[in-house]
This record gives structure tokens, sequence and C-alpha cells, in this order.
């Protein structure tokens, strides 16, 4: 069985990298109710004063979300299924896992992790392959896991761009 997340990467990363309390923050007062420190301590505080978290008025399910907040970009989404040489169109994924999970290069950013096509072993940054599906690599982006593609309502995103301002949304499927 898989599941499907969707990802909100804001366009303005420079405003939010470093702000993900904030964030966190200032989407709980609009009705988005992340898995975060900070929403911890808000909704603490209304349980003390007996009050209900705000409400954005949209109907919508998932396991879990939240925002992540990193120093290096992120690949969004993390799963990637179709990925190839842009030289030659050999496929690349698996050199593609290798180079992101390997532990010597930490210290390089996932897009400028260089991969060896094995069809015509061109040395190509991760970020200039081809991908079959859009991604991005970013330091900040809110997440929701386990969501209902059919269920999940566009009108969420209306909301969390008056918050963060425009976005890119991304949709993953991992088995």
């Amino acid at each position: 069985m898989g599941e499907t997340s969707v990802y909100y990467v804001p366009r303005n990363q420079r405003h939010w990298a470093g702000r993900a309390d904030d964030l966190a923050s200032d989407l709980f007062h609009a009705g988005i109710i992340l898995s975060h420190k900070r929403v911890d301590a808000l909704m603490a505080e209304l349980n003390t004063r007996n009050e209900v978290p705000p409400d954005c008025g949209i109907e919508y399910s998932f396991a879990s979300c939240g925002v992540t907040d990193e120093v290096e970009p992120l690949p969004v989404p993390h799963h990637v299924y179709d990925v190839s040489c842009p030289s030659c169109g050999e496929e690349v994924v698996e050199q593609v896992y290798g180079v992101w999970s390997a532990p010597g290069l930490s210290e390089i950013p996932f897009s400028d992790r260089e991969v060896v096509c094995p069809g015509c072993k061109s040395p190509i940054p991760a970020g200039k392959l081809r991908y079959g599906e859009p991604i991005t690599f970013a330091k900040v982006f809110l997440w929701f896991s386990d969501v209902d593609h059919d269920d999940w309502s566009p009108d969420l995103r209306e909301i969390i761009e008056k918050v963060v301002g425009p976005c890119d949304e991304f949709w993953e499927w991992s088995t």
C-alpha cells in the first residue's frame, strides 16, 4: 500500500528560512494546525483558557503534517521514480538515491551532488537531471502525509498562500 503526500514550497525561501516557528504560528492563526512545537504551545494556551483553536473552514484529512526548515535545500518531493540522464536518456534513479544517501557527501547540497550516468558515464549534478515528475530543492516547505488526492481541497492552498505568499505544490506517491 502506498502513501500520497503533498508539499507546499514557498517561492520566497529567503523570507521564511530560519522562521519555522513563525510560519507554524501564522498558519495556526489561519486555522491550519501543523505538528510543531510552537503549535503545541499555542494549543496549551488555548486549553488553559478553555478556548478552541482557529478553524480554517475546510474539511481535509491527513496522517501527519509539519514544516521543514533546513540549512541546506532538500529534494521536494523526497521520493523520485523517473529520473534520467539529460545527455543519453539512461535511467539514473538508483544512482540518485545513492548520492543522496551517501554519508561522505553531507556537506554538498543535494542538487549539486554528482550522479555518474551508467550509460554515458557523464557526471551530472542531481539538479540538472531529467525528472519525470516536478521536483525542486528547498530549505523551507510544508508537508501533509497520507492525504487522499481526490478529497484534497485546493482551497487549503489558498489559505496557505494568504499566509506564506505564492507557493509551488508538489505531489508524491511513496511505497
